[in-house]
């Protein structure tokens, strides 16, 4: 059998893979941390797996960030609450996502 026809993909997910033997891949949310100064943007993202059963793993991604480019304090703290944000959002999918 191809795939896993009886298991939906996450409500959450923004896109789905394939499967790949009993689990595949997806992509979640994804937050900006804008630069209005600096010309380069921070990405914060869910990634995660779906396995046949159903269960998902979600992580977070950062994307962006770079030790030759510091941030200021207040984009650090705005940084701070996506991660917080995106966490929560790993954690709990299903109570963050429309």
């Amino acid at each position: 059998m191809a795939g896993h026809p009886d298991v939906h993909a996450p409500a959450f997910a923004t896109s789905t893979g394939g499967w790949d033997g009993e689990a595949r891949l997806f992509d979640g949310r994804e937050w900006t941390v804008d630069s209005a100064d600096d010309g380069h943007d921070i990405t914060v993202s869910i990634h995660g797996m779906q396995f046949a059963d159903g269960r998902v793993e979600s992580r977070v991604a950062v994307g962006g960030l770079c030790p030759d480019w510091p941030i200021s304090s207040q984009r650090a703290r705005r940084l701070a609450r996506v991660l917080i944000a995106a966490a929560d959002s790993a954690d709990s999918p299903d109570e963050m996502w429309p």
